[in-house]
Parts: C-alpha cells; structure tokens; sequence
C-alpha cells in the first residue's frame, strides 16, 4: 500500500477514534423534556461538537503532518487507545483554552517517540503539566529557568507549577538578615529564604514545548 493512502486511513482511524472522546459528557449538557428544551439542548449540542472537532481536525493534522514513516504514523494512532493519552485528548478538547492544541500536540508526540523510555508515573507528570498548566504559566516557567522569577501576583501560577511537577521550592538559611546580639556571634533568630527552582523535568518540558510556545499566544 502507498504510503500516502497508509497515512489517510491512519488519520482517518484517529478521527473516529477522537470523535468518540468528542462525544464524551455532551449528554450531560442536555436539558430534561420538552419541545424547547430539545431544541436547545441540540443547538448545544451541536455548539460543543463543532468546537471539539474543529480542535481534533487541528490536533490531527498536526500530528500526522511532516515526512513521518509509516511506522510512526502508526505508532502515533495506536497511541490513542491508551488510557493516559485518552485523558490528554481530552482534556485538549475541554480546555477552556483554545489556542492549547499546538501544546498538546508537542506533548503527545514526544510521548509516543519516548513510549519505551518513560515510565507511566513519568508519562502523566507529563499529561498533567500539558492538561493543568495555563498557557502564561509556560511563561512563569520560561522566566523561572532563567532566573528571572520574582513571585509576586503569578503565585497561582507558581502554585500550579509546583503541582505538577515542573518547579521545586527550595529553602536556604539566611544569617546576615538578622543582627548578632549574642556574645557568641549567634543571631537571636535565622531567617528562611524560599526560592523556586525549575526541576529537570521543568526544563526539558520548555524544550520540548519550544515550537509550540511560540504558536501561543499569552493573554495579558
């Protein structure tokens, strides 16, 4: 078979694949009986199907496209019937946003490239960092790495990070904060200063992730 045709039936398994996770809790949008209430609960109905397949056509076409190998593509399908990934599309497809997808995407494919080498505690660190994080949370982590975080109004950002896994909070005695009051040079009282630190799994989620960012726009 051509593998131009392996690659269509392979995206197009992925898609009724995704389009079944597309439907999971739209029932439970539904009103109770009635005429009216039929008709709304169709329109939402059709509202939230049109936004979750508009967000798998993107997904999909992102992870199929490129000069991949049959293989791949077919590794990057078969993926799908995995539990973990079932979670990470679709927490894709109710993220309230959006513009996510490229991020997704990122995480999804070095997933299954990686599938050997992580173990599954490992592999949901990284669904979650892709599922809880925010997309100006990236850019808390960005600065973090770099040494430039100050905390300050981004502490819930700060607090998201540390869930996942992405920052560690490290403690440090300060003793030239508080004067010596005592004959044997020891201060009344040691000072504990935090700082927040990106962790190995932090750093290389950024690099993996360093395409997609630059796909996301962040809200002010």
């Amino acid at each position: 078979m051509a593998k131009e045709e392996e690659r269509e039936r392979s995206i197009d398994r992925a898609k009724a694949t995704g389009l079944v996770l597309a439907a999971t809790g739209l029932n439970a949008l539904l009103p109770g009986s009635g005429t009216l209430s039929l008709r709304l609960g169709q329109h939402i109905l059709d509202l939230v199907t049109t936004n979750r397949v508009d967000r798998l056509e993107d997904f999909h076409r992102r992870v199929f496209k490129g000069d991949i190998s049959d293989e791949e593509v077919n590794a990057r399908f078969l993926a799908m019937k995995d539990g973990d990934f079932q979670h990470l599309l679709t927490s894709m497809l109710t993220d309230i946003e959006a513009e996510k997808v490229p991020i997704y995407t990122a995480v999804y494919i070095h997933l299954v490239e990686n599938a050997e080498k992580l173990s599954t505690w490992a592999k949901r660190d990284w669904v979650l960092a892709a599922s809880m994080l925010h997309t100006f949370d990236y850019s808390v982590l960005g600065d973090i790495a770099a040494g430039r975080w100050s905390g300050g109004w981004g502490a819930d950002s700060e607090q998201r990070l540390v869930l996942t896994c992405t920052v560690e909070k490290t403690t440090q005695l300060v003793h030239d904060r508080v004067p010596d009051s005592r004959d044997d040079g020891v201060p009344d009282r040691v000072e504990l200063d935090t700082r927040v630190v990106a962790t190995t799994f932090g750093t290389e989620l950024l690099a993996v992730l360093a395409a997609a960012l630059k796909e996301v726009e962040t809200p002010e």
